[in-house]
Parts: C-alpha cells; sequence; structure tokens
C-alpha cells in the first residue's frame, strides 16, 4: 500500500481532517488557512523540533498577552494583480490594502519588540520589510472606507474649500430668489434642489418654456420642472469646474497609489508569504492553548510510548473518553 493511501486512511481514523479545521478556524488569513487545512506530519525528528519550537515561542507570546493577528488580513496580491492589468484600485481595494499595511506594522512592532525567546520565529521574518513609506502615504491619503480623504494633499483642500465656498453662495442666491415676488407664483414648492450637481428650484411645468434658465429635469407626475435659473448659471459652472478639478486631483492620487503599489508588489507578496506562515504557527499556538497541550518528546530507539493520548476534537467537546491510554 502507498504511503498516501496509509496516511489518508490512518488520517480518517484519528479525525486528522477534522482537527485540521479546527486549527484552520484559527488563521486570519488566507494563506495561514491554506497551510493549516492541508498540514502533514512531519518527515524527520529534526523537522517535527522545528516546527514544536515554533509553536512553543508563539505560545509563550500568546501567554505574555501578545495578539500578532487580533484582526482578519485581506490577501494584497488579489489588488496587485488586478493594478497589474492597468485598473485603478477602488474603494474596497484601498481597504484591502490599509488592512494588510496594518498587519505590516503589527509584524514590524514584534520583529523589532524585545520579547524573550523568539529566535526561531524572528528567522521567519529575516525578509520581511514594513513598507513603511508605503503604509504612511495610505494612511494620510485614504479614509476608513478607502476614499480619499479631503485633506490628502495641500491642492485638494484647497478645491474643496472653493467647492464649499461656491456652494454656500450659490445657495444664499438661490434662497433669495425664492422670496422673490416675481418668482413665487411660477413655484411648485419653495425649495432648492441639485440636479447633475448644479443647483435647481422646482417650477411649475407650465413656466418652463416662460422662466428664463436651463431645465434639467422634469418630475414622473410632470407638473414640476427642475430647472436651473438664468442667475445661477454662472456660478453653478465655476462650482462644475471645481467639481472636476476635485475629480482629478483624485484620479492621480489612485494612479500615484497604483503606480506605489506596483514598484513594491514583488516585497509585497513576500510579506504576505510571511505574514501567512506566522498565522499559520499561532494557529497552532491557540489550538494548543485551547486544548492544553504539552510538547512530546522524540526517541529513535525503543517502544512508541503515548500513553495519556487524547483526541484534540473530545478536548475542545470536554468529553470524558478523549483519553485514550495505548
Amino acid at each position: 500500500m502507498s504511503s498516501s493511501k496509509i496516511f489518508e486512511r490512518t488520517s480518517k481514523s484519528l479525525d486528522f481532517n477534522d482537527i485540521r479545521q479546527k486549527l484552520a478556524s484559527h488563521c486570519k488569513t488566507d494563506a495561514g488557512t491554506v497551510t493549516c487545512e492541508t498540514v502533514r506530519p512531519a518527515k524527520t525528528i529534526h523537522e517535527a523540533d522545528k516546527e514544536l519550537d515554533l509553536t512553543e515561542e508563539m505560545v509563550s507570546i500568546a501567554k505574555l498577552g501578545e495578539n500578532l493577528f487580533p484582526s482578519q488580513v485581506d490577501d494584497p496580491r488579489k489588488v496587485t494583480e488586478k493594478i497589474e492589468t492597468g485598473t485603478l484600485p477602488e474603494p474596497e481595494d484601498i481597504k484591502s490594502i490599509i488592512s494588510f499595511g496594518r498587519q505590516l506594522e503589527r509584524i514590524n512592532n514584534f520583529k523589532t519588540s524585545s520579547l524573550p525567546n523568539i529566535k526561531n520565529l524572528l528567522e521567519i521574518t529575516d525578509s520581511f520589510e514594513p513598507l513603511e513609506e508605503l503604509v504612511g502615504f495610505l494612511e494620510a491619503t485614504f479614509d476608513g472606507d478607502g476614499n480619499v480623504k479631503p485633506t490628502a494633499t495641500a491642492n485638494l483642500m484647497q478645491i474643496e474649500e472653493r467647492i464649499n465656498s461656491l456652494k454656500k453662495k450659490i445657495a444664499e442666491k438661490a434662497e433669495a430668489l425664492l422670496l422673490r415676488d416675481d418668482v413665487k407664483d411660477i413655484l411648485q414648492e419653495s425649495y432648492i434642489s441639485v440636479r447633475n450637481d448644479r443647483i435647481v428650484i422646482p417650477v411649475k411645468a407650465e413656466y418652463k418654456n416662460i422662466f428664463p434658465g436651463i431645465i434639467h429635469n422634469i418630475s414622473g407626475s410632470e407638473h414640476t420642472a427642475f430647472m436651473e435659473p438664468q442667475e445661477l448659471i454662472k456660478p453653478n459652472n465655476s462650482l462644475r469646474e471645481a467639481i472636476s478639478e476635485r475629480e482629478e486631483e483624485v484620479r492621480r492620487l489612485l494612479r500615484e497609489t497604483a503606480t506605489k503599489l506596483r514598484e513594491n508588489r514583488k516585497q509585497i507578496e513576500q510579506n504576505y508569504i510571511i505574514i501567512g506562515k506566522l498565522d499559520s504557527i499561532n494557529a497552532k499556538a491557540l489550538f494548543s492553548i485551547n486544548i492544553n497541550g504539552n510538547r512530546p518528546s522524540f526517541s529513535t530507539d525503543g517502544p512508541l510510548s503515548i500513553f495519556g493520548l487524547k483526541n484534540p476534537l473530545m478536548l475542545i467537546m470536554d468529553e470524558s473518553p478523549a483519553q485514550m491510554n495505548l
């Protein structure tokens, strides 16, 4: 019988696949989840001891109250692959990368910390780079929803100030227009509205060809025409120009973001591999703590002693038949 067949049969007998799923449930990355779902027994004692060293170090960190993975970490490769097609990042993409950036900061803090007995874990982070310039740019440019902040650049701040000023002046002029005696009688209702980023007023449909201005919309009942009065056309044009400038500045920042992600793609993806490895080790540590696990010792000769062996699934469910004395 082949070794793979033996492994499959033994795995089924020991509920190994179910244990792997329970282990993977502690992961906060897709990469860590895949690692845990496909983990297999070590081939050598040296390999097993190395993995146990890593888990033991992570257990000691967890018991000190340190949490390397407090929240889900998105896979940045989905975004970097999209950027390579020439597509600009959307808010959801930015949110994903910012989530990843926060995890970079956590790993960097861990790497530069004075935590004791983490030599093996630190070896995993040898090729890790915090990408501080990229992370700083993202946090300064975008809000928590992945949209460009109004304060992202000095130019954008000036444009936003001009837009708000124009909106205020146009609204004041429109409100004054609503109070004019020659306008009151032709109004369907006394309020201002916005159509296509332009301030309009609701005029009775029968006056739409008499009232001086531009028709932007007709109500579903066809009783109301939303019209831009002649007096508002010029300031509305200025507002539209300012809004277009803002849109172009936002597009420029998105292009800059895409460029930075493209330039750092190789290190971003390398960092994610490291994060996924640490996540899988962290999952093992949490699982070990959950079942109150102990480190086994190995021997190259003599009989195998597994007295007091317990099924982890039974321990999780706190069932008494968990112990098997063999």
